[in-house]
């Protein structure tokens, strides 16, 4: 028997849409899933049983994690919201709306006690579950673009950016270390031993680096990935790198060699988010559902290549995802005049007026204002503010953010490749 996964052995079925998200508990005995139906769903991955669904979003559901004791839930969605769950109750123990754009990665600290998010609108928030305070204690908005990305680990935040660089932030030291990628980042996960990282990227390659001084150890080409958002991570014993692919595959490497050792076939569509159980060789994977409409279904009412059309045949099979990691900031003319667009998700104005008027103005003055870090709010601007806060579209310019803690991490390398 292979070390690592090679079939097909469950598929868990309850979600009505597309799964966003899908993780283990720490313990390995249950495991979560996000989907696009607005709901969590927490099932047993021995049986395929359904335990629980989880109900609070307001839209897609697109991210979920287990905090370290097994006790909580945390989620963040489209709706702009992290929600924090009771596992046994399902009762939702804090809602959190801070963010001003969607929220892509959630995680806990090992104690359970801090609750961080990474968003679109391109901040990185900290949230303090021992306190009844809805705020963030810390916001973080070195990125230029949206944060894919975050994991947090002892007194470190590691996060991958849609500007193409990777950032480590000590908490403690209050430190930061770029190392520029090239390539818009959606995935970085961390070693066991908490020595390496694995970034994921938009030139359909893997790196492993190494987390103190940005050395590049090992690339990993083979896979597809080029539009979409794709995961990737380490097996629990960090002996295998594993992603999923635009092919529908999924592919594990060898982490020393960086060889392909065997691919899995397990979906025709894009093979979007994976985790790996926390001891056994088990894997939990979800693929990405077609993006636009079957032309000849529409018109004609059938296609003759039936389930393996790579265009969807109806409402219950498509999913309106942006499949660059960049935010639209036009409408669309054709879509908002007739209602329809050829382009369809390809195309780079906005089709969904709901958000239009929730963006920020691109042209608002961006405040010069920083704090120093774990202060509240200060007038001094430190020479490195100059480096991270330059003008910027996604620098917050509202009263109410200048009310809460903003931290300007001082770079202590920037590391290119």
């Amino acid at each position: 028997m292979a070390p690592y996964p090679t079939r097909l052995e469950l598929t868990l079925k309850g979600h009505k849409g597309p799964v966003n998200d899908v993780c283990y508990n720490h313990s390995g005995q249950y495991c979560l899933s996000a989907g696009r139906d607005r709901s969590i769903r927490l099932w047993n991955p021995s049986t395929g049983l359904l335990l629980h669904t989880y109900t609070g979003h307001s839209r897609d559901a697109l991210a979920v994690t287990a905090s370290p004791d097994n006790a909580k839930i945390a989620s963040g969605g489209a709706d702009r919201s992290v929600i924090l769950w009771d596992v046994g109750s399902g009762e939702i123990l804090r809602r959190y709306t801070a963010h001003w754009e969607r929220v892509n990665s959630v995680g806990f600290n090992d104690q359970s006690t801090v609750l961080i998010s990474a968003s679109f609108d391109a901040t990185i928030r900290l949230w303090d579950l021992r306190s009844m305070n809805l705020q963030p204690i810390q916001i973080i908005e070195d990125c230029k673009d949206s944060v894919m990305s975050v994991h947090i680990q002892d007194t470190e935040i590691i996060a991958g950016c849609a500007d193409g660089r990777l950032r480590t932030y000590d908490i403690r030291k209050g430190e930061l270390k770029e190392d520029y990628i090239g390539s818009p980042i959606t995935s970085a996960k961390i070693t066991k031993d908490g020595n390496c990282i694995l970034v994921s990227s938009l030139d359909s390659t893997m790196r492993l680096m190494d987390k103190s001084n940005g050395k590049l150890l090992n690339e990993f080409k083979g896979h597809k990935h080029k539009e979409y958002k794709i995961e990737s991570i380490l097996s629990n014993k960090d002996e295998y790198a594993i992603t999923g692919s635009e092919d529908g595959k999924i592919y594990i490497y060898d982490v020393l060699e960086a060889k392909v050792l065997s691919t899995i076939e397990a979906h025709q569509g894009v093979a979007t988010t994976l985790d790996y159980h926390p001891e056994n060789i088990n894997m939990l994977e979800i693929t990405l559902y077609k993006t636009e409409f079957c032309r000849n279904w529409i018109e004609l009412g059938h296609c003759r290549y039936g389930t393996k059309c790579l265009y969807a045949h109806g409402e219950k099979e498509i999913r309106t995802v942006p499949r660059h990691a960049r935010y639209k900031t036009q409408i669309c003319r054709a879509y908002h005049s007739d209602g329809s667009c050829p382009y369809g998700i390809r195309c780079t104005f906005i089709h969904d007026s709901d958000y239009t008027s929730e963006r920020r103005d691109i042209n608002s003055p961006v405040s010069n204002a920083s704090t120093n870090f774990g202060s509240t709010t200060s007038n001094s601007t430190s020479p490195a503010a100059s480096i991270h806060e330059a003008d910027s579209i996604w620098s917050p310019s509202s009263s109410f953010m200048a009310k809460n803690s903003k931290t300007t991490f001082p770079v202590v390398a920037m590391r290119n490749f």
